[in-house]
This record gives structure tokens, sequence and C-alpha cells, in this order.
């Protein structure tokens, strides 16, 4: 595909420098996908990099827990003497995550005390509720802790509120299956163009199986002056 016009990688690489002048050479590599990244830490460690400072995420594409599909490369670079940094953090207003609580037993996911916090409502900067603008993209991704073939169904929708009904309105969801086979997933995706402006909040419902499972939701909206009202920074890229 086209090459990215982002002057980002060339940032990092200034900092880098100025950090450490001294360096005796750089390499930098252009990834778009997880094999990229794959090949480019198996390549450097071939030329005798020790350091390797990466800027990137794919947001709900991996466990999270070192369990991943760049595990073997990186434990490979680690184990000859190599070190890691990952960029972190800039998602920490889009993030939430949770075990499931469902207080009043709807099967609906409570995202913070109780039945009244089923809805991930979208907020501005200052936490205040906001009409999301229309024609605007609205996505969400929720995962949860079954990666193998996962026990666990649960569904993902997002709601509109239509202030003349006084009601929320599903406007679109996600319903994959997830019944313990091992070709199933625990991912449910969302990405949506918004039609009108207004409210709008994600809902996570358990449609079966334990319930005893720690979930990641994923809120991308369209600019940083929107996030989830319910987030956790911790553990967010």
């Amino acid at each position: 595909g086209p090459r990215s016009t982002s002057p980002h990688g060339t940032a990092c690489a200034e900092i880098v420098h100025d950090i450490a002048p001294g360096l005796d050479r750089m390499y930098l590599s252009e990834i778009s996908t997880g094999l990229d990244v794959e090949v480019a830490i198996e390549t450097m460690q071939a030329k005798g990099v020790r350091l390797i400072s990466a800027s990137f995420g794919w947001d709900n594409d991996t466990p999270m827990d070192g369990s991943g599909h760049l595990q073997g490369a990186l434990a490979s670079f680690r184990n000859a003497g190599g070190l890691y940094v990952q960029a972190a953090g800039n998602e920490r207003n889009k993030t939430w995550w949770g075990r499931f609580s469902d207080s009043n037993g709807n099967g609906w996911a409570d995202f913070q005390q109780g039945p009244t916090d089923e809805i991930n409502s979208i907020i501005n900067e200052t936490d205040s509720y906001v009409d999301y603008p229309a024609d605007r993209k609205l996505d969400a991704l929720l995962t949860w802790n079954q990666w193998n073939a996962p026990a666990t169904n649960l569904d993902l929708f997002l709601y509109y509120y239509d202030t003349t009904q006084a009601m929320w309105i599903k406007v679109a969801d996600s319903t994959a299956p997830q019944d313990g086979r091992a070709t199933q997933d625990p991912y449910e995706s969302i990405s949506h163009t918004t039609e009108k402006a207004g409210r709008y909040g994600i809902s996570i419902r358990h449609v079966g199986g334990p319930t005893n499972v720690e979930m990641h939701l994923w809120i991308g909206t369209a600019s940083s002056n929107y996030r989830p009202q319910f987030r956790t920074a911790a553990a967010s890229l």
C-alpha cells in the first residue's frame, strides 16, 4: 500500500538520536501489520541491534498479557540481551477494562456501580454529556480473556438516545457466536457512521457461558474531544 506521509516515525527517531547522540548506527522500519513487526524484530536482532523503540499499536488485537502473536520474536530478542520499549498511554481515554458484572441479572454488563451504568456514553473532554456529530465514524472493539475456544458469548451494541421518545435506540450491533469452538474468537466489533448528531453509547450483553471473564473495550471517536464516560487508563496502549 501507499507509504505513510506522517512525520511521527521521523520524530521518534530524532528523539532517540537526541537522547543517545553517540549511537553507532540506527535502523528504521516502516510497518503496517503484525507480521511486519515480527520480521523487523528478527531482522534487527540479526544485525546486532540491542535496543528497539516501537511506537505503534493495534487495539484489542492480542491478550496483552505476553502471550500474543509477537511473543516468539520478542522472547528471542530479549533472551539475546535486547531491550524492547513499547509506546503506551495514547489510548488511555479510549479504553475500559473490567470483570463482567450484572447487578440486576438482566444480562447487561455494569460499567461501574450498577444497572444505571449499563451504557457507556460518549462524553467530551470536560466529562460532560455531548452531542456527537453526524456523519462521523464511531468504532468499538470488545475482547475478553478466553483467547482459545471462547465459552462465553458476549455481544456488543451501539445506541443513540432519541430525545423525542426519551429512550435509547439501537443503531448497530456485533453478535458473532462464541460457544467453545476453537475456530471462534472472543471478539466483537462495530464500525458505524452516525446519521444524526446526538448522544451515543455502548453496551455489552451476556448471551451465554461463564460470566467470570475480564473484558477489554476500546472506543474510537472522530477526535480526541470525545471519549467514553467510563474509562480505565491502566494497561491501555
